[in-house]
């Protein structure tokens, strides 16, 4: 609905009653002085649409072009479920995720993307379908308004990436549904997740020199969540998180510890080391985490990997070695001779070393890079986390 006189979205009796403005969460079809748009190619109500079901709005609004050949009636058929990322709707949908994520993430304060994209997830979940809105409504000169108040992101340069795969989406739509009974054309998967894990691995080679935010990292922890890419994005998270620090706290604020408390539940022998690594910079720096893992039964993996004769037992027990109480250094383990001292090396070669301990040294966007990790526990549906 519109917004009142106390301001866009609601007005000062009713902010009142509730306790002001900080306690309202709202979302609203447009201000106070304009109206709905219409029009025969739009939904009733664009706005709602946009709400529920925002890929088959965004793809429709990309396909608004006399020279598109897809059809309305084609993205009603778009093949595929939004839960699974191996159909082209389930795809689009990891995309759209990752991106309106990105988009808040470099938009918004930290607090406020907290508060609005990490403490819900229905509520994550509808504001970014309202930056679908906004984007769309104000292309029909018609501005969402919400409360707490959202900066304009309808032309972040991310938009231009989202277009990009919809539209790679949309030219294999005809030969999808293609009718006849002959085998239909095989869907090709975007190159979105790979390149943006390319544009990370290049900003921590120039882009962290200067401690500059990097804007990709909301797509490296949705990027943990497949299985084809996961070791590649857990190496660069290791580069990035041995920057120091600064480095731990931007990856903790973006939302890494439930991605990477649930890989601990993962077999694969090629995640230990990058895991052990990076667990290590997390619990030495913030305690709390620590007992958000003991709580969880994590702790339980490290000590599997201290008494589990692997061909890399000696690395991961010397990662292993940061006991939560203690941020001074490595400490051997009970039974266990002391480890030597680490080198003396800068904090990005430690994350260099990293990486090549697990796959040796790979070229920028080398295809080792992609080697498979095993996947998450069934059950867990790939939105969960955000």
């Amino acid at each position: 609905g519109a917004g009142g006189p106390g301001g866009p979205g609601v007005s000062p009796s009713w902010s009142g009653r509730v306790g002001g403005p900080d306690s309202v969460i709202l979302l609203a079809a447009c201000g106070a002085n304009e109206s709905l748009p219409t029009s025969p190619e739009l939904p009733a109500d664009l706005f709602t649409a946009c709400l529920t079901t925002p890929i088959h709005m965004a793809l429709r609004f990309c396909c608004n072009s006399p020279l598109s050949n897809v059809t309305v009636d084609m993205i009603d058929r778009i093949p595929g479920h939004l839960s699974d990322r191996r159909t082209p709707l389930g795809e689009l949908n990891w995309i759209f995720t990752a991106i309106t994520d990105t988009i808040a993430w470099n938009s918004l304060p930290q607090p406020l993307f907290q508060k609005l994209f990490r403490q819900d997830l229905l509520l994550a979940s509808l504001f970014r379908n309202f930056l679908l809105a906004e984007r769309i409504a104000r292309f029909y000169n018609c501005r969402p308004v919400s409360l707490p108040r959202l900066p304009p992101t309808q032309h972040h340069h991310m938009w231009d990436a989202w277009e990009l795969a919809a539209e790679a989406c949309l030219a294999q739509l005809p030969a999808l549904l293609a009718p006849g009974a002959g085998p239909r054309a095989p869907f090709r998967f975007s190159s979105f997740f790979a390149e943006q894990l390319t544009a990370f691995e290049v900003w921590l080679q120039i882009g962290a020199r200067n401690r500059q935010t990097p804007e990709q990292l909301p797509i490296v922890l949705q990027v943990l969540l497949s299985q084809t890419h996961r070791l590649r994005a857990l190496l660069l998270l290791g580069r990035f998180v041995a920057i120091g620090p600064w480095a731990v706290n931007l990856a903790l604020s973006v939302g890494i510890f439930p991605y990477i408390l649930r890989l601990l539940q993962s077999p694969a022998a090629e995640l230990r080391v990058v895991l052990v690594f990076i667990w290590s910079k997390i619990v030495a720096l913030d305690r709390s985490c620590q007992q958000e893992l003991v709580k969880d039964g994590g702790h339980a993996y490290f000590i599997s990997l201290l008494h589990g004769p692997t061909p890399q037992s000696a690395p991961v027990a010397n990662g292993c070695g940061f006991p939560p109480s203690n941020t001074n250094g490595p400490q051997p383990a009970p039974g266990r001779p002391p480890a030597p001292p680490p080198p003396a090396t800068a904090p990005a070669a430690d994350g260099a070393s990293l990486a090549s301990s697990v796959s040796g040294t790979l070229p920028l966007g080398s295809a080792a890079y992609s080697a498979g990790g095993a996947g998450l526990p069934a059950g867990v549906p790939g939105g969960l986390f955000g």
